[in-house]
């Protein structure tokens, strides 16, 4: 299973790291204006249940805040990563999660991905892991060593 950990989930659960995590707010560029920043924002805030703190955490690594005084939340990332595709507010991702759609200009990162200390890891499973799990955990740390680097702002 893979999850967003921080260090000590990681160490306490022997977990594997798959990618370090950097965080930034994103928006689609319809939602966006000419002032990408403002309207980062300003926009209602995309939070997933099992992340609460995504902006906190963010404003705390950046030193912005947002001023938005409504807030959506979601079930989980990739549904807040969904949500910000369809321009239903800005949102604080990963940049493993947010990469693709950044790159190829769906969301805009105006203030980029700040590294967090957690990390993308691969949580074993109960008992010694098959042959095939270790092949599967090894590409997936191979994949996020190739994984481009986080951009520091779009």
């Amino acid at each position: 299973m893979l999850r967003l950990l921080d260090p000590e989930r990681i160490e306490s659960l022997k977990a594997e790291v798959v990618t370090p995590s950097a965080v930034g707010p994103v928006i689609a560029p319809a939602l966006a204006g000419p002032d990408a920043r403002a309207a980062i924002l300003a926009a209602p805030r995309l939070t997933a249940r099992t992340h609460l703190s995504g902006w906190t955490d963010w404003s705390a690594l950046s030193g912005h805040r947002s001023t938005a005084t409504s807030e959506r939340p979601v079930a989980h990332l990739h549904f807040v990563l969904d949500a910000a595709l369809a321009g239903w507010g800005a949102a604080v991702l990963p940049w493993a999660l947010a990469a693709e759609a950044v790159t190829d200009g769906r969301l805009l990162a105006p203030f980029g991905f700040q590294p967090d200390g957690a990390a993308v890891a691969a949580i074993p499973g109960a008992g010694e892991p098959s042959r095939a799990r270790r092949a599967f955990v090894r590409w997936l740390v191979d994949q996020g060593r190739a994984m481009r680097p986080a951009l520091p702002s779009t």
